[in-house]
């Protein structure tokens, strides 16, 4: 199965493990370069009344997420999965119908955790790319939102997630994700 994974050029740290993970599992894995939210002027989007470093991270994500499913929509390669380069799998899911998480937590509100999805086919990830692009936030609450109104489209996984975030520094959060996940 194709794999891309999100990686910020300033963490060759996490490069190494993504390549290690994916020669073990047999993954075809190809690097997308992160969109880095600390260089960003913010042009286009709301910018925060506070914490400018997470909103940075936010839409670092969110665009480094929508530049990966690019890459998968343009050479046309399904099913593919979308992993952040802080991402452990335990296994090589199994292609499934639809948008699918592979790890994240379950709340109230949903499932959260976009470090690694899967997208059966090609219109699956452009129907997702077209709905992220007219909801610009992020890229959780977008794929939130997403599930909500296309409930038929976007599953969790059905072996259970197999997909976890490492612990220690988050790029995202800027600050340090203990092992809850907070």
């Amino acid at each position: 199965m194709r794999a891309y994974y999100i990686n910020l050029n300033r963490r060759p740290d996490r490069r190494t493990f993504q390549e290690k993970q994916a020669k073990e599992l047999g993954l075809d894995l190809i690097r997308i370069n992160a969109f880095d939210g600390k260089t960003w002027d913010g042009t286009g989007w709301k910018k925060p009344s506070k914490n400018e470093a997470r909103w940075r991270g936010a839409a670092g994500c969110y665009f480094s997420h929508c530049s990966a499913l690019f890459a998968a929509i343009h050479y046309n390669v399904f099913p593919c999965m979308i992993l952040e380069d802080d991402c452990i799998l335990s296994e090589v899911p199994v292609a499934e119908p639809g948008m699918v998480y592979l790890g994240g937590y379950e709340s109230a509100k949903g499932i959260y955790g976009f470090h690694a999805i899967m997208y059966n086919t090609r219109q699956d990830a452009i129907d997702f790319q077209l709905y992220a692009k007219a909801h610009k936030n992020t890229i959780d609450s977008v794929a939130n939102m997403y599930r909500k109104t296309n409930p038929d489209k976007v599953k969790k996984y059905s072996k259970n997630f197999i997909a976890t975030q490492l612990t220690g520094y988050s790029d995202i959060e800027d600050m340090i994700r203990s092992p809850d996940g907070h």
